[in-house]
C-alpha cells in the first residue's frame, strides 16, 4: 500500500532514499519489498600462538627453533633457526575444502636459500613443497598447494643449510590457517504491526517477523522504535532477545504503546547481532488517525486557546504547557506544521478544518477561511 503525505516541516526528514524538506509531497512505501538481512561472515584462526607473541614456542614443536626478538615481522617476537630444521603445529582435523587460507611470513638473509613446507593429512600422508624466500620479509600464500580431497591435521615449515657464506638463518612469523565460520544471516522480513492505519485511541502491540537465513543457530536482539516524523525524538522503543535455529522464523511481540497524537508515524526495526557493527533496518510508515471524531478534548483545566486573525493563527500560551510539542493537524489527523505560542503564519494552508495538539492536553477545532 502506498501512502502520500503533505508535510510542512522546518527540518529535513529522511524517507528511505528520499529527503523531504519544506512543503513537499512524499510518497512512502508502507510495506518493504525485501527484508533487511544482517550478514556476518568471519574467518577463524586454527593455529594457536601464530605470531609467537607468547614469547614461547608451544604449542609449536620444533627441532632447534627458538623464539627471537630480532627482526620480527609483527609484534615483538618471531621464530628463528640456523640450519635445516623443522617447526610444526598440529590442529584439529579440518576438511581441506573448508580452509580459506594458509599463509606465513618468512625471510632468509643469506642467499641463495630455499625453504620447504609440509601439509600433514588425517590419512597419515604428507606433501612437501619448496619455495625461495628473500632477504627481507615476504608473505607466502600456499593455500593453492592443499589437496582439497583430504583433511588437514598439521603444518610444518623448514629452515635450510648449504647456502651462502653466512649463517643459514631462517626467520618465521605470523603463520595462519583460517577457515570460514558458518554464514550468519538474520533478517527482519517484515513489520507486522503497526502498519497502514491505526486509531489514535487504541493500544498497539508491535510485532515483526524475523528469519534466520544463515547456516547456524544464532542469538540476537531485535529492536523496535516508533517516532512521529514531525518530532526528531523517538518516543517508543523496546527490545526482545531471541535464540533462532538455522532456517527458523519468529514473530516476537513487544511492549504495547499508545500514540501521542494523530500524525504520520514511522516504525523501524533492526537486529543487533554479535560481531556485526552495521545494523540493517526495516522502516515503514503508518497513519495514526483520530479516534471516534476529533473534537475539543480537555484534560483537567488545561486548555489551548486559539484565534485566527488575518491569516495569522494566534496561539495563546497562558494555559498551554510550553514544554509540550504543539502541532497543527488537518481533518484527517495528519501533522501539517509545528506551532509556537503567539502568532503563526498559516496563509500557505488551504482553507479547511484543522486541529491543535498541545502535548496530551487539548485538541481545539479550527476553521481557516
Amino acid at each position: 500500500m502506498k501512502l502520500a503525505a503533505v508535510l510542512v516541516l522546518t527540518l529535513s526528514v529522511a524517507l528511505g532514499n528520499a529527503v523531504a524538506t519544506g512543503r513537499s509531497v512524499v510518497t512512502v512505501d508502507a510495506n518493504p519489498a525485501s527484508p533487511a538481512v544482517t550478514v556476518v561472515t568471519a574467518d577463524r584462526e586454527l593455529l594457536e600462538n601464530p605470531g609467537f607473541e607468547t614469547g614461547r614456542l608451544p604449542p609449536w614443536t620444533a627441532s632447534a627453533w627458538i623464539v627471537d626478538t630480532k627482526y620480527p615481522h609483527g609484534g615483538t617476537y618471531c621464530a628463528s633457526v640456523v640450519g635445516n630444521h623443522w617447526i610444526r603445529q598440529f590442529i584439529d582435523t579440518v576438511p581441506a575444502a573448508e580452509i580459506q587460507s594458509i599463509t606465513f611470513w618468512s625471510r632468509q638473509p643469506d642467499q641463495p636459500a630455499a625453504q620447504a613446507f609440509d601439509f600433514f593429512y588425517s590419512d597419515g600422508s604428507y606433501e612437501e613443497f619448496v619455495h625461495f624466500p628473500q632477504p627481507d620479509w615476504q608473505q607466502f600464500d600456499v593455500t593453492y598447494r592443499l589437496n582439497r580431497s583430504k583433511s588437514l591435521v598439521g603444518l610444518g615449515i623448514w629452515g635450510y643449510s648449504g647456502g651462502g657464506p653466512g649463517p643459514d638463518s631462517t626467520f618465521l612469523d605470523d603463520v595462519s590457517i583460517q577457515v570460514r565460520d558458518p554464514r550468519r544471516a538474520v533478517g527482519i522480513v517484515s513489520i507486522l504491526s503497526p502498519r497502514d492505519t491505526i486509531s489514535f485511541d487504541t493500544t498497539n502491540t508491535p510485532r515483526v517477523q524475523v528469519r534466520n537465513f544463515g547456516e547456524t543457530s544464532d542469538s540476537l536482539l531485535v529492536v523496535v522504535m516508533v517516532e512521529d516524523i514531525c518530532d526528531p525524538n523517538p518516543y517508543y522503543w523496546d527490545t526482545v532477545g531471541l535464540f533462532m535455529p538455522a532456517g527458523s522464523t519468529a514473530s516476537p511481540e513487544f511492549e504495547p504503546w499508545r500514540p501521542r497524537w494523530p500524525a504520520l508515524h514511522r516504525v523501524s526495526s533492526w537486529i543487533v547481532l554479535e560481531g556485526n557493527a552495521n545494523h540493517d533496518t526495516v522502516r515503514q510508515f503508518f497513519w495514526v488517525r483520530p479516534g471516534v471524531g476529533v473534537a475539543e478534548q480537555e484534560s483537567g483545566t488545561a486548555r489551548a486557546q486559539a484565534t485566527i486573525v488575518r491569516g495569522l493563527f494566534n496561539l495563546q500560551s497562558a494555559t498551554c504547557n510550553l514544554q509540550s510539542t504543539i502541532v497543527l493537524l488537518d481533518a484527517a489527523g495528519r501533522a501539517v506544521m509545528r506551532l509556537r505560542p503567539g502568532a503563526n503564519d498559516v496563509r500557505h494552508l488551504a482553507p479547511g478544518v484543522y486541529y491543535v495538539r498541545c502535548g496530551r492536553v487539548t485538541t481545539r477545532l479550527l476553521v481557516l477561511r
